[in-house]
């Protein structure tokens, strides 16, 4: 007789922690050489941004996937899509309550939807264990207070390039950069007369922009963290601030 279960069992059945508690952990499933039974035929719908890098995508669509379904009889349905699109099929799925059995969100999304995610504590507090623990960036975006309601996956370390002879114009160079956004701004102005304008994007944005434009924001006072839950607890900017510094800064930023 078949037995069907929801989409919630499934995803917990599936997970780590779930494995675990049959098996003695993932370590004790790859030793085996045998996925656990509960596991086997469990097929998985995966959506995540596409990588800028194709090859990425191809080598996590076939090499990795197939060995995933190989060791733990996991099936993997993966579907890429452009990265700004993620937020809109997270909104359709919680809304009609079908879609995906696993999302790749990027920055603080999961606060936003975590009221309709599943409870991952324990796939988290299992890697977190083995592997000493999350940064503090980590648990901001992830953890509610109560419960891990995403698993961490990745820090992307941003580096900006600078073209150093045009700096070496300015007085700046490798050994000395603007250490204040004072500083950042003057330089930039010298850098514009000479041609070479200095700014950085602000739209509807997951990567570099909000890379910048987070920690720009912050800076000017927002103290703790950036979570939906925490805001309520913590002393927030206020909104005609926060208009006024964008306000400032593009507006008046590089002139």
């Amino acid at each position: 007789m078949k037995q069907y279960t929801s989409r919630r069992r499934l995803l917990g059945l599936s997970s780590a922690g779930a494995l675990t508690a049959a098996s003695g952990g993932v370590a004790g499933i790859l030793a085996s050489g045998r996925p656990p039974a509960f596991a086997q035929g469990t097929t998985l719908h995966w959506v995540r941004g596409s990588d800028y890098v194709p090859v990425s995508d191809q080598t996590l669509r076939g090499k990795i996937l197939d060995q995933c379904q190989k060791d733990l009889g996991i099936k993997f349905n993966l579907e890429t899509v452009d990265g700004l699109t993620i937020q809109a099929r997270v909104t359709s799925a919680v809304q009609s309550g079908i879609g995906p059995d696993i999302i790749c969100a990027i920055n603080n999304w999961a606060q936003l939807y975590g009221e309709s995610v599943a409870d991952v504590s324990d796939v988290a507090e299992e890697i977190g264990n083995a592997q000493g623990g999350y940064y503090e960036t980590s648990k901001a975006i992830a953890y509610d207070g109560k419960k891990w309601i995403a698993v961490p996956n990745t820090i992307v370390g941003l580096q900006i390039v600078n073209r150093a002879s045009w700096w070496n114009e300015i007085g700046y160079g490798p050994e000395k950069y603007p250490e204040t956004w004072q500083e950042w701004r003057e330089a930039g102005k010298k850098l514009k007369a000479k041609g070479h304008p200095l700014g950085q994007t602000l739209a509807h944005a997951f990567g570099d922009a909000n890379a910048f434009w987070y920690p720009y924001l912050w800076s000017w006072g927002r103290q703790g963290s950036r979570s939906r839950r925490q805001d309520r607890r913590a002393e927030q900017p206020r909104h005609d601030r926060v208009g006024q510094i964008c306000g400032r800064t593009l507006d008046r930023r590089l002139r």
